[in-house]
């Protein structure tokens, strides 16, 4: 234990970075809330910034002064000017917006000499006195008093450098780019992290609840799982798979959850990286790229032995730039997890190329970031909208089901949504159609309120300011990337102004400084000097906005390639009548060959589908054709890869968990208001035809059809079409229109249906917990599988 004389001199032999560390520590420790180190070029004194709550919830702001050494007269002037800065100059808070500073503390590690602190006091005109003046003996008595000594034992240095880690890690959480436009270009003041709920749900498991309406089980499992509470997450050693959409959400409850692991578990080591910026090659290394993080920020080694918990935040597995560098990144995860002190949580649009690498299923807890519902959509629309009428209105845009139909339903969209119609922007009775028009009037806003309201005179030209934008985006977008250096950005700008006579590039600085400082469009990441636009589907938005008839080969080539997804998406809602993309697709010219490329293939299809909703029934259909074909492809590769697994869950699959797979992936991704008069179509040249399709598909569509319209029909239709249909449909049809309590249109043939099932239940109940490579010839059509285990025979035909 240090004596306060040691504390005394360990204290001033700290340097100022060293010393403002020690000081937030100390803060917290006397329970003061929001202990930030806040010094830079930008802080107007501020070294450190706090506050504490009176009796009556009150917020009474603190800021720090803080200096090396001892203050003398020469000394003075600065520390007079930084003071008054602080009680002049308002603190721009993340959450509580500008703050004015009440108190400051100034802090030496030294002593104050002379006649300094009367001085001090003396240049600032305000009666109350806000100052409060310490030197090292009062901080090494409060530490002392605080049991921090250990701050400065044999491990000072690590324990230093920890605090400088967690500094650094935990501003960076705080720091989300995405809803910085509320506040810097709308006014609107959220808590990014706490005013955003988020539902996470696997939906892999609502495969077992659904199973048990066929067969007697013993086992029950509930039908989703929301994700745990953040103490079962610290808890918990197993690495975590968050997936969504675009916009879903998954970088602000990815950031979320690594702030509330430093809440509750201080000693914890936290790393937060964006894989875009750190996974560059096929050389990459995850525990080296922490290691060196940590010795650039704090100059001390990371040690992995010293039984912290390592919590490592992976965000973006969608956004590195091809498959090999995402094949690299999850041999490193793997690796990493072994050492059982460390756990990793891992972000990702798609996650086919996860799912389907059986060490990630077995290993990763895996959950989905579900569309936000009718009342989560309401919440965020009242936090952004304060005018009654509008939050009436916005209400009804969102009961409106087309609108619901339209858009993704998540947190950036909605928000979107509702500051469009805050700004006047839109009209309840013309909404937007489609994400593409969506995101069109909100560029459209942008670029109008960029000097608007800002006191500035000068008005850049609105198309020169467009044409500018979208050609930054289209620049990143087609060179794989996400972020320019500074050195490249005013290159690739230099090089614009001397292609085209645009004005506002007269000065291609300037007018850098003037897109960051006005609007929030592009941001620049201090941390690195690197430049991004605040959300990537934006990069993507302006890079389809900029594409012509004669890109088209680039969106066909490009279809089953993540990167090129939504720009693919957001150029059909460009042209909503007609799309030479899908029609080129839909000829299955080449035709997906592997598992993930069929996936990809009825996945992103059915979203370009989406978007160009004024396309034709027969141009339609046709794209529904060939998506039911490769599905049809991707069923038999589904059970092919459950024969051939070697985790013994998947070898057990029955024919039954083949029929709940298929028929939740055609509700995801086939299941559509826009596609239904279509697929009714197809579904009426079945009949006439069945064995153009295997049953599952059949079966698929008609269970699809008949939760439209509420009605058994389409049901009892898809087993009257094959005189040789096989008895587990009876039983499978049969419960699926008690279950789902649908309307019988001949209750004299569901009836027979129930005996058809009867007679043969204990056929059918072997057929449901058999392997499925049993029942491999009656799934598929295809020629017995030549192995010791052949199929058992339908005696019962």
């Amino acid at each position: 234990m240090l004596t306060r004389k040691e504390l005394k001199d360990k204290i001033r032999n700290l340097d100022e970075k060293n010393f403002r560390q020690v000081l937030s520590q100390l803060y917290e420790k006397m329970e003061y809330i929001d202990v930030r180190i806040t010094h830079g070029t930008q802080e107007f004194g501020k070294d450190l910034v706090f506050y504490e709550e009176d009796k009556f919830g009150e917020k009474i702001w603190f800021a720090c002064v803080v200096k090396k050494g001892d203050a003398n007269q020469s000394l003075y002037g600065d520390i007079s000017r930084q003071v008054a800065e602080c009680l002049v100059k308002p603190f721009d808070h993340h959450i509580y917006g500008k703050v004015k500073i009440t108190r400051v503390f100034v802090v030496v590690s030294g002593s104050y000499k002379d006649n300094t602190k009367a001085l001090i006091t003396e240049s600032i005109k305000n009666g109350e006195n806000p100052i409060k003046y310490f030197e090292g003996s009062n901080i090494a008595e409060l530490i002392e008093w605080k049991d921090l000594g250990y701050l400065f034992d044999e491990q000072e240095n690590l324990s230093v450098a920890n605090a400088l880690h967690k500094e650094f890690v935990i501003n960076n959480l705080i720091n989300n780019t995405t809803l910085k436009f509320l506040e810097a270009d709308f006014g609107i003041l959220l808590d990014e992290m706490d005013d955003f709920s988020i539902n996470v749900r696997a939906k892999s498991n609502l495969l077992f609840e659904e199973r048990k309406n066929y067969v007697e089980e013993k086992e029950h499992k509930i039908s989703f799982k929301i994700l745990p509470e953040i103490a079962e997450i610290i808890i918990s050693k197993k690495p975590y798979l968050l997936n969504g959409i675009a916009t879903s959400g998954k970088t602000t409850i990815l950031k979320k959850l690594g702030k509330d692991f430093l809440k509750l578990n201080p000693s914890g080591r936290l790393f937060f990286f964006e894989l875009n910026k750190i996974a560059k090659d096929t050389s990459f290394d995850l525990q080296k790229t922490a290691e060196g993080f940590f010795l650039n920020l704090t100059g001390v080694d990371f040690d992995w032995l010293d039984n912290s918990k390592v919590l490592i935040l992976l965000d973006g597995l969608d956004e590195t730039s091809d498959d090999e560098i995402r094949s690299c990144i999850i041999v490193e995860i793997l690796k990493l997890i072994k050492n059982p002190n460390c756990q990793i949580i891992i972000t990702s649009r798609s996650i086919d190329f996860l799912t389907a690498n059986n060490q990630i299923e077995s290993n990763f807890e895996r959950f989905e970031l579900l569309p936000l519902n009718y009342n989560e959509m309401v919440q965020i629309g009242n936090k952004i909208l304060s005018d009654p009428s509008q939050a009436k209105n916005f209400v009804h845009l969102v009961k409106n089901s087309e609108l619901l139909n339209s858009f993704p339903k998540t947190p950036l969209t909605t928000i979107l949504l509702a500051i469009l119609l805050k700004e006047e922007k839109i009209d309840v009775k013309e909404l937007p159609k489609n994400i593409s028009e969506l995101y069109s009037k909100f560029i459209d806003l942008f670029l109008n309120k960029w000097d608007k309201g800002k006191g500035i005179s000068e008005q850049y030209k609105y198309a020169e300011k467009e044409y500018v934008i979208k050609s930054l985006a289209q620049e990143l977008h087609k060179n794989n990337k996400i972020s320019f250096s500074e050195e490249d950005i005013l290159k690739f700008l230099n090089s614009l102004k001397k292609e085209r006579p645009i004005d506002i590039l007269s000065n291609p600085s300037e007018f850098l400084n003037n897109l960051c400082d006005r609007s929030s469009l592009l941001i620049r990441d201090s941390s690195d000097g690197t430049y991004k636009f605040f959300h990537l589907t934006l990069q993507e938005y302006l890079t389809a906005a900029t594409l012509t008839n004669n890109d088209e080969r680039l969106l066909t080539d490009n279809f089953l390639n993540d990167w090129w997804l939504n720009p693919n998406i957001f150029y059909a809602g460009k042209h909503p009548s007609d799309s030479n993309v899908l029609r080129e697709i839909s000829s299955l010219k080449t035709f997906p060959y592997e598992f993930d490329e069929k996936m990809k293939f009825i996945i992103n299809t059915s979203k370009v589908l989406k978007a160009v909703h004024l396309w034709d029934h027969e141009n339609r259909k046709r794209t529904l054709i060939s998506m039911l074909k490769v599905f049809e492809g991707m069923i038999s590769d589904v059970i092919s890869a459950y024969i051939d697994s070697e985790i013994l869950t998947l070898r057990n699959k029955s024919l039954l968990d083949v029929v709940l797979w298929s028929r939740s992936f055609f509700l995801e991704f086939l299941d559509s208001e826009q596609f239904t008069d279509t697929l009714k179509s197809i579904f009426e040249d079945m009949k006439v035809s069945p064995s153009s399709y295997n049953d599952i598909i059949r079966y698929c569509l008609s269970y699809s059809l008949s939760l439209k319209e509420g009605n058994s029909i389409y049901l009892e239709e898809f087993i009257e079409s094959d005189e040789l249909m096989n008895p587990r449909w009876f039983k499978i049809v049969f419960v699926d229109i008690n279950v789902k309590k649908l309307n019988r249109s001949n209750n004299k043939l569901i009836l027979k249906f129930k005996q058809k099932a009867f007679e043969n239940k204990k056929y059918i109940q072997k057929q449901f917990q058999d392997r499925v490579k049993v029942h491999y010839t009656s799934i598929t059509g295809l020629p017995p599988l030549r192995n010791n285990e052949i199929e058992t025979p339908d005696a019962s035909l």
